[in-house]
């Protein structure tokens, strides 16, 4: 028996497994304990605090096979969102057993429905995978005209420090 679930607090042990299996398949190593314990108590505070909604797929012996997160973030608003109200899904991921077999796709069309029906979110957005790109395209998902960038800054006592704006900036 296969039960699609929404997470509670009991899980965030397994979600931060199923969050390291993801960071592992795209090449990044997850074993570092420290992320593991921020990761646990990060889910244990939204969950608990509703601030994040997760559902997993649960398999008849307990074991989570599938997750996908959603959150509602207040962004300013703008044009294309007067309200700001913006929702994002992550950690999309499967275990290697149980991959094609439709699981992470009812996580997402469960988060997708609590977007909808219990959330004012006018935009969700997402980064794909090229493994997961055509499923979120079959959702309505489209590629954006501005790609991410990202920036890593370093903490005020390890890094360089900008003495100047870049030219144009006041």
């Amino acid at each position: 028996m296969v039960n699609i679930r929404r997470a509670t607090t009991a899980d965030t042990k397994a979600l931060v497994e199923l969050r390291a299996l993801m960071f592992k398949s795209m090449g990044r190593n997850a074993e570092d304990p420290a992320w593991r314990s921020q990761a646990e108590s990060w889910f244990t505070r939204k969950i608990a605090g509703g601030e994040a909604l997760v559902v997993v797929t649960e398999i008849s012996n307990g074991q989570l096979v599938a997750a996908a997160l959603g959150e509602v973030n207040h962004d300013p608003p703008s044009p294309s969102n007067p309200t700001g109200i913006r929702g994002r899904i992550s950690n999309v991921v499967t275990a290697v057993g149980h991959r094609r077999r439709g699981y992470a796709r009812a996580c997402v069309r469960q988060l997708l429905d609590w977007f909808r029906s219990e959330t004012e979110v006018a935009d969700i957005d997402l980064f794909a995978t090229g493994e997961g790109s055509n499923m979120y395209r079959e959702f309505g998902f489209e590629a954006r005209p501005y790609p991410a960038m990202r920036l890593r800054v370093a903490s005020s006592t390890e890094g360089t420090e900008l003495t100047s704006a870049p030219s144009g900036i006041a």
